[in-house]
């Protein structure tokens, strides 16, 4: 153990509460834990590996957003979670949907996507000793479902019930892979509300059972709502899904609008349509010698434990396994209510929520075990956001001592809750106010007995000694790139990490500060200047087709034969561009663009009739052949095939290089529309495409043209 039993630590010395005027390091002392700190700033495409002093010395980039924090892998690779953004059945704090591993040089090695209409991994992954992964993923079940398992009816909203379910991937490299293992939450239920229903019992003589009305909704704050939507952890139309990470109360450093509304702190909370987000897991990690797992559910305020010595068919039961009882719940503590064994004589809080004497946890995050050779090793490490605490709203960190017998399994007296009682080391801020974090964040033990906590929404990483002192400061400089007109964002963070610098992945590698350094964000703010006007000033669009086709070049074509210009008579003043295909030829846009929307209209006369839309192309004809080096977006109506479409194909011609799609039908290197989007007109009608070409990804969409 670090300090004796039950041992609080208030910080030695204050927090600052504002944002410094300098981001970065802060300070360095003596005592801090040797190595080097990885970060991922919510919503920045790169993650960095910082040095002491708090320079990059090595970075990885991606073309997605975190989903939410990378691992750094033995051998040096880099595991990160994605943000896919489909599909639009799951939204919500922590969405994410895929995962990509990039080589120690910034190579993509393998990439999954786990995103569909029944299911969606969110918020974190565990890389596994045999070389799978462990996903935490929402899936669906219909508000019908979810009543017929004993859930209250008015607890059951129009978007369905989302229990979490865990799930562990074998990498299928380059793109996919197969899920070899799975626990479901809703295969282990309890409820006493309707007799007539499954599940029904007595809650509190089965806390291995998951009760399935005993969480009680999150409402959110507008204030709250808007911190999270600056920070980009929930889209702007998520609505209620904001409350799947947070109560009101303003983090410290928090943006001028959040904290202007903090002094309305006692103003009611918005109702909200029941969630289907019900038990938001925001953490897993996983114990090698035991086989068990730990997860964080943020809405039950306590973290769990179940086997993974199961099969997926001992799974869904209560036998089998290591420890005989299946994919029931091993162990819990935080909030012993849960399973109605806590003490609630106390009266709910202001926000409605329930609380009691023994409640230990309020809508924690990141659950760790701490490793062997560490001070503590055995501990679970969680960060308590401290949301709904009744007596005061503030963070703290915990370090607990499972009551772990020698077989593995965990000691609990009759009708008694599992312990401990309290947590054997504690940390908060002298002024507990100054210390709040109301979502996401995180904590990590160090080889040293340092602990470094992660104060996410405003991206402060700070390592604390067991007497409390603070030993090194940061603040995250880094963020998406900043747009003319945008308001400052806080530049947030989901955790921070230190690599010892005896990490495998760090043998033999020489790690020195980037020069020059990568660019934070105020240095990119400083760097904006004004953009061009547009062609259109009001639309913000630029024609393409005039009278004389003035903004493209004839490259190989028949002067006044293969293209021309002829004027549309259902629109006034628009012209359309009619190609003949004899001979056969292209033009090009007068001016090269790299990131870019194109919006056009086509359709063929005859049949059958094949043409394309070339991206980034070269200026000149490949040799030997009419078309130059690109990537085309098939414009034809030439049928479907086993390796083609007529609903716009994407792929490489004259030696250009592409990575298909994973989500989309692939033949070779070319990308082909699902049945589900064939939306091309027949001969003589329109059809419409949307082209966005954003940093090396191409998007094609085809609707019908109205």
């Amino acid at each position: 153990m670090m300090l004796a039993n039950s041992a609080v630590v208030p910080g030695a010395q204050e927090l600052a509460t504002d944002t410094p005027a300098s981001l970065g390091l802060q300070f360095r002392k003596d005592g801090m834990a040797p190595g080097y700190t990885l970060i991922s700033p919510v919503g920045h495409l790169n993650a960095y590996l910082l040095d002491a002093d708090g320079l990059v010395v090595h970075q990885w980039q991606s073309k997605y957003t975190p989903g939410l924090f990378p691992c750094l892998l033995d051998n040096g690779n880099l595991l990160r979670g994605i943000q896919v953004k489909e599909p639009v059945v799951f939204s919500g704090g922590g969405q994410a949907g895929g995962v990509q591993e990039f080589s120690w040089d910034g190579k993509l090695l393998w990439e999954f996507h786990l995103a569909t209409e029944k299911c969606l991994y969110h918020h974190d992954l565990e890389p596994l000793p045999n070389g799978n992964v462990l996903l935490i993923t929402w899936e669906y079940k219909s508000k019908d479902e979810a009543i017929a398992a004993g859930r209250i009816p008015e607890q059951v909203g129009e978007r369905g019930f989302w229990p979490d379910m865990i799930v562990e991937v074998e990498p299928l490299r380059p793109f996919g892979g197969r899920i070899v293992w799975e626990w479901h939450a809703f295969d282990h239920l309890i409820q006493d509300f309707d007799p007539s229903r499954p599940n029904f019992g007595v809650v509190a003589a089965h806390p291995e059972r998951i009760d399935l009305n005993s969480d009680h909704p999150v409402a959110v704050s507008a204030e709250e709502r808007a911190r999270m939507e600056a920070l980009g952890y929930v889209e702007a139309d998520a609505g209620g899904e904001a409350a799947a990470a947070a109560d009101p109360g303003p983090a410290a450093g928090a943006p001028a609008g959040a904290a202007a509304g903090a002094a309305a702190a006692d103003k009611a909370k918005e109702p909200e349509e029941p969630r289907p987000d019900w038990m938001h897991v925001n953490a897993v990690a996983y114990h090698a010698g035991l086989d068990q797992i730990a997860i964080s559910v943020h809405h039950f305020s306590e973290i769990w434990i179940i086997d993974h010595s199961t099969t997926t068919e001992e799974a869904k039961g209560s036998t089998g396994g290591r420890y005989g009882r299946g994919g029931d719940l091993l162990y819990r503590w935080g909030n012993p209510q849960r399973y109605k064994r806590g003490d609630a004589s106390s009266a709910g809080n202001a926000a409605g929520a329930s609380s009691a004497s023994d409640q230990q946890l309020w809508h924690q995050h990141d659950v760790q075990w701490i490793p062997e050779g560490y001070p503590g090793a055995g501990h679970l490490t969680i960060f308590n956001n401290g949301s709904d605490r009744p007596e005061l709203e503030y963070s703290s960190v915990v370090e607990i001592a499972p009551p772990l017998q020698p077989d593995g399994r965990y000691a609990i007296a009759d009708g008694a809750a599992f312990g401990p009682e309290a947590p054997c080391w504690e940390y908060h801020a002298p002024d507990k106010k100054t210390f709040f974090a109301s979502f996401i964040s995180g904590v990590h033990r160090l080889e040293n007995g340092n602990t470094l906590i992660c104060s996410g929404p405003n991206g402060r990483a700070f390592e604390v000694q067991p007497d409390g002192s603070i030993v090194w400061e940061y603040w995250n400089p880094y963020g998406p790139d900043p747009k003319h007109g945008e308001e400052p964002r806080p530049l947030g963070m989901f955790r921070a990490r230190r690599i010892p610098p005896d990490h495998p992945a760090l043998a033999g590698r020489t790690l020195v500060p980037l020069d020059p350094q990568p660019k934070t964000v105020a240095q990119l703010r400083a760097e904006l200047k004004e953009p061009e006007p547009a062609f259109d000033p009001e639309a913000g669009w630029t024609q393409l087709v005039d009278e004389k086709l003035t903004r493209w070049v004839n490259v190989n074509c028949a002067e006044g034969k293969t293209f021309t210009s002829v004027p549309d008579e259902d629109q006034r003043g628009r012209w359309i561009l009619h190609c003949s295909g004899k001979p056969t030829g292209i033009l090009r846009s007068e001016r090269m663009f790299e990131n870019f929307i194109v919006e056009l209209d086509w359709r063929h006369m005859d049949d059958p009739g094949n043409a394309g839309f070339f991206v980034w192309a070269d200026p000149l004809p490949a040799l030997g052949g009419p078309f130059a080096r690109s990537i085309e977006v098939q414009v034809c109506n030439l049928g479907n095939g086993d390796w083609f479409t007529s609903h716009g194909d994407l792929f490489p011609i004259w030696g250009a290089e592409m990575t298909p799609d994973p989500r989309f039908r692939i033949s070779g290197s070319r990308s082909i529309p699902l049945e589900s989007d064939f939306r091309a007109r027949p001969i003589g009608e329109w059809n419409h495409y949307r082209i966005v070409c954003l940093d090396g990804t191409i998007t094609s969409r085809s609707t019908t043209s109205s």
